[in-house]
């Protein structure tokens, strides 16, 4: 496996249209998250402003200023933002303004600080808060959270090159190195942090794809065997009507037939009761004519007894 391949597997390279459809699920998700989180930085940055009377107790009117002025109105606007703004790119970047914008602010509160102050050594503890926000809770996408964060960090090491002079003396060039290994390991797991996280999110993302694209493809295949079973159940239909319809045939057929059998079987019977008449009429010619035949034979016999008589007279 080669370096890039290794990273793909790593930060999950997606296809243009799949990381559109993640990054519109990941606004959707992370929103309301964003939302208490500036919610809870605003209470927290306010909040700060009471420690602002022990730690800089001279430079805590410009501190204020700055704090409650610039900063958390600021923060206070973007939150309504959220509310207006849809699309996600944009609200990335509104997302990225809220922690630059705070953590830019306590870096122009350590710049300001007088040396004999406490916070001009030790409000540099603040920044580990805002990178802790910014990795973690602020819920800005692992490339947006990693520059700002480094923004700031690179800020405050300029203000302490530059503002404080860390870099004119053994001891204070020390301490700079000091500071650069804490920034630095809290960056670096910081983004270890940011980016497991958004490995985590492309994961979920990805399995829930997946396992709507499987619903989608079973969907259209129960749709399938329904058109499959309506399409049954109308030849179905059609085959019970057609028997239905041959069978009132059947039954019309059968009746008919059954009435021809009725009227062969009334033929039956006057052809039967024509012949017992016929026989009948056969039997009385016959009687007729024997009758005839003796009414004859006397008549015959009448005739030789008056020739007798006439012979004899």
């Amino acid at each position: 496996m080669n370096l890039r391949d290794l990273l793909d597997q790593i930060f999950i390279k997606m296809e243009p249209e799949l990381s559109k459809a993640y990054k519109e699920d990941y606004h959707q998700r992370g929103l309301s998250v964003s939302k208490i989180s500036i919610v809870l930085g605003i209470i927290l940055y306010a909040a700060f402003g009471l420690l602002d009377i022990w730690i800089v107790p001279l430079s805590k009117e410009s501190v204020w200023l700055i704090r409650f002025g610039i900063v958390i109105p600021i923060l206070a606007l973007t939150f309504l933002l959220l509310f207006l703004i849809r699309n996600p790119q944009l609200v990335q970047w509104l997302l990225a303004s809220v922690p630059l914008i705070a953590g830019l602010g306590i870096v122009m509160m350590i710049a300001i600080a007088q040396p004999d102050e406490l916070g001009y050594r030790f409000y540099f503890s603040g920044l580990f808060l805002t990178l802790i926000w910014i990795y973690t809770f602020v819920r800005l996408r692992a490339v947006y959270a990693t520059t700002v964060a480094w923004l700031i960090t690179l800020s405050y090491l300029t203000v302490l090159i530059w503002a404080h002079g860390y870099l004119l003396s053994p001891e204070t060039v020390y301490l700079f190195i000091n500071q650069c290994f804490f920034f630095v390991s809290a960056n670096l797991l910081g983004m270890v942090a940011a980016f497991s996280l958004e490995h985590n999110f492309k994961t979920i993302f990805l399995q829930k794809k997946r396992r709507e694209d499987e619903n989608k493809k079973r969907l259209a295949e129960l749709y399938e065997l329904i058109n499959s079973s309506a399409r049954s159940l109308k030849i179905g239909e059609r085959l019970i009507n057609s028997s239905q319809t041959a069978e009132t045939l059947s039954e019309n057929y059968a009746h008919k037939l059954k009435h021809i059998g009725n009227q062969i079987e009334t033929f039956k019977d006057e052809i039967q009761r024509l012949e017992e008449g016929l026989h009948k009429i056969q039997e009385a010619m016959s009687q007729i004519k024997s009758e005839a035949m003796s009414s004859f034979a006397l008549l015959k016999e009448f005739n030789q007894a008056m020739a007798n008589f006439a012979t004899t007279t």
